[in-house]
């Protein structure tokens, strides 16, 4: 059985939380990855988010260049899931975590907005290996 790397937890109405493998985050976070790269993740997302009816250019916002996303947007109207700075700098100075990363939901009014979150969040580690070259 693979280990598992992502996990949702609802928490009300259409609000959630990602919880992220910290190994995973942290590898992420130390691999560089190509702006050509980056690119074709946000393009192959857009993509895909055309059967929600969503169409939006940057959906992934990588951190500086890694291959770790700190933030995933569906437009207008702030709909986001996102990390915080302190998990952030927590996985750059290889500090000890015990827990998960946790993303959290802003403004996410339906279903359809809460699976596309997921989808993409599975997306992204089903690519991650490709993306970092491994």
């Amino acid at each position: 059985m693979e280990k598992l790397i992502w996990q949702p937890r609802f928490c009300g109405g259409s609000d959630f939380m990602i919880y992220l493998d910290a190994e995973f985050a942290r590898r992420m976070i130390k691999s560089p990855v190509p702006e050509a790269t980056r690119t074709r993740m946000n393009k192959l997302a857009n993509e895909d988010l055309e059967r929600f009816s969503i169409s939006w250019t940057d959906i992934y916002l990588f951190h500086e260049g890694s291959g770790f996303v700190k933030e995933i947007h569906l437009g207008r109207g702030g709909v986001w899931l996102s990390t915080s700075s302190n998990n952030v700098d927590s996985l750059l100075r290889n500090a000890p975590l015990r827990k998960p990363i946790e993303y959290h939901s802003h403004n996410v009014r339906t279903i359809d907005q809460a699976y596309a979150f997921m989808y993409l969040v599975d997306k992204w580690v089903n690519y991650s290996d490709a993306m970092i070259g491994r």
